[in-house]
Formats: structure tokens, C-alpha cells, sequence
């Protein structure tokens, strides 16, 4: 079980590699990440523990498979973790058509919450590794 979290990030790896090659739904890819642990489930319990989260923050941490909103020109670019934010909840969902370009406004740095899914999201906020934006360009 110690090696799973560096398998995580060999599949995220190669989930943004595809993302062209499929039929559109690649980030469905996003929902193998892994959810909070049920308390009362036996074997979740690993999932939960500190060794597991600390690996799995370390293993991804610089590994660029966070999604940015798609650019002008219809292609998607990715983040590591480490440099992703989230815009707070009404900004996010105003600006959930690419259209819209919330980098224009907000920075390079904006983490396209729809494509990358609630159980990815949560679980990146569960690692504190990618963060809602606290102002304009902040870091």
C-alpha cells in the first residue's frame, strides 16, 4: 500500500497526456483520486492516516495535472498543486465558461474547479496543496 501514492502520480501523469486522444471526457480520469475516508470502513482507515496524506502531498505536490481554465485558443494547459488556486465559490461559478477567461482577470494561476471535479478538489484542499485565492494575482 506504500507504493499507491506514487502511483497516483504516475496516473495523473499520464491522464493529462491523453487528454487529446480520448472522446472528451478525460477528466472524468480526476475522480481516482481519493475520497475523505469513511470512518467505518476498515481498510479507508489507511487513506486517512497522516503517512498516507503526507506521501500522496509529496508525490504531487510539483507535478503539473491541475487544470486551468481553457485558453482562447480552445487548448488546456495544466498546474502543479503547489502553484493552482481556487476563485472563491460566486467568482467560480460565474466564470465557468471558458468564454468568460478568468485568467484575463484573476491571473495565470486560476484552477478550473469544473474540470477537475469535487472529489479531486476536495482532495487537493485535504492535502493543502492548491488554495482559494485571496486577492487579485495573489500568490
Amino acid at each position: 500500500m506504500v507504493e499507491i501514492p506514487s502511483l497516483i502520480r504516475y496516473y495523473l501523469e499520464w491522464l493529462v497526456t491523453v487528454r487529446d486522444r480520448s472522446d472528451g471526457e478525460w477528466h472524468r480520469g480526476y475522480d481516482a483520486m481519493p475520497s475523505p475516508p469513511m470512518h467505518d470502513v476498515l481498510s479507508d482507515a489507511w487513506f486517512g492516516s497522516k503517512d498516507f496524506l503526507n506521501a500522496l502531498r509529496e508525490e504531487l505536490r510539483q507535478v503539473p495535472f491541475v487544470p486551468k481554465p481553457t485558453n482562447a485558443g480552445g487548448s488546456i494547459a495544466f498546474l502543479s498543486p503547489s502553484r493552482g488556486r481556487f476563485l472563491p465559490k460566486p467568482f467560480a461559478r460565474e466564470f465557468e465558461d471558458p468564454d468568460t477567461r478568468p485568467d484575463v482577470l484573476f491571473g495565470d494561476r486560476v484552477v478550473d474547479a469544473h474540470v477537475l471535479g469535487a472529489r479531486a478538489s476536495q482532495c487537493l484542499q485535504r492535502l493543502q496543496l492548491v488554495h482559494p485565492m485571496r486577492g487579485i494575482y495573489s500568490s
